[in-house]
């Protein structure tokens, strides 16, 4: 199922933009994703809802890059997490010295529930010789602000 994104079916968009970010370094140990956190209550009765994110990520410090995300979810106002499985997942890398600066885009697909839920990323990289920057380009040094969206499909 596709879904045209026009201001006929888009309901109540909730977008925070963080520009308080400095670069965070991935390795292998599992963290949250600065910039990845947002509560949302969706229309009621809506077909489904969307978690959109948006990064910046470089390949240093290391030649070699990989990296796991997994959307988490909490629904006691952040006290407790649950990782939302394999359909919540994404995975990338660059291997053989690919020295990139680049954007990842995220977007999840949910379905409809009721009250206000929480959301954030958590990830980790394959090894510690495989680790990843974000929010920083390492060639200008210049900051790339995380955004974080999510809306109701109707």
């Amino acid at each position: 199922m596709s879904y045209l994104i026009n201001n006929n079916n888009i309901g109540k968009e909730n977008v925070i933009f963080n520009n308080s970010v400095s670069n965070q370094s991935i390795n292998s140990t599992v963290a949250d994703i600065t910039g990845s956190s947002i509560t949302y209550t969706p229309i009621e009765n809506c077909n489904n809802v969307i978690y959109e994110f948006k990064v910046q990520y470089t390949y240093n410090p290391d030649n070699n890059s990989s990296y796991f995300f997994e959307l988490f979810e909490s629904t006691d106002g952040g006290s407790n997490w649950s990782g939302l499985g394999n359909n919540y997942c994404i995975e990338g890398a660059a291997i053989d010295s690919q020295r990139i600066n680049n954007l990842i885009s995220i977007k999840f697909i949910l379905p409809y529930y009721t009250g206000s839920r929480s959301y954030k990323l958590r990830g980790r990289t394959l090894t510690n010789s495989y680790e990843i920057g974000l929010h920083v380009d390492s060639v200008s040094s210049e900051a790339y602000y995380p955004t974080v969206m999510m809306y109701s499909i109707l």
